[in-house]
């Protein structure tokens, strides 16, 4: 994809869906995207674990990629309180090739969740563990 180019999503409504389905229905505690230079949102992985389950798998999903991945999470901030972290990884290399395709589409899909709790880009897996997110979700 060119530089130029811009992604639109050409299924907006899965992100609905995976909000619904970790913040409402409960079904899982996180789920794992890419999207696709034609728009369209895959789905790498999506299960009900740990927030150190999740971080394993998501190292094991986006490690290499030539795109970024893309998260929506349930963290467990304190003993029965969740919140929900939206997060764009891309390593700094992808980050300087896709941040004109990716970090407006990321702003985009943002609007869709104002409810995140916390709405995350970040370039280096140390900012997506587990203390960070907690620290800044102020607990």
């Amino acid at each position: 994809m060119s530089a130029a180019q811009k992604i639109v999503l050409k299924n907006p409504q899965k992100l609905q869906e995976f909000y619904s389905n970790i913040h409402e229905k409960k079904i899982y505690s996180y789920v794992i995207f890419e999207i696709s230079e034609d728009g369209t949102i895959v789905v790498d992985d999506e299960d009900y674990k740990s927030y150190a389950d999740f971080f394993e798998k998501f190292v094991e999903i986006s490690r290499g990629k030539k795109d970024c991945v893309y998260a929506m999470v349930d963290v467990e901030a304190r003993r029965g309180t969740k919140k929900l972290v939206f997060i764009l990884y891309c390593d700094e290399q992808t980050a300087r090739r896709s941040s004109i395709e990716h970090f407006p589409l990321f702003s985009e899909m943002k609007k869709i969740f104002p409810s995140a709790d916390l709405q995350l880009a970040a370039m280096q897996y140390r900012d997506i563990k587990e203390d960070k997110i907690k620290s800044r979700l102020n607990f």
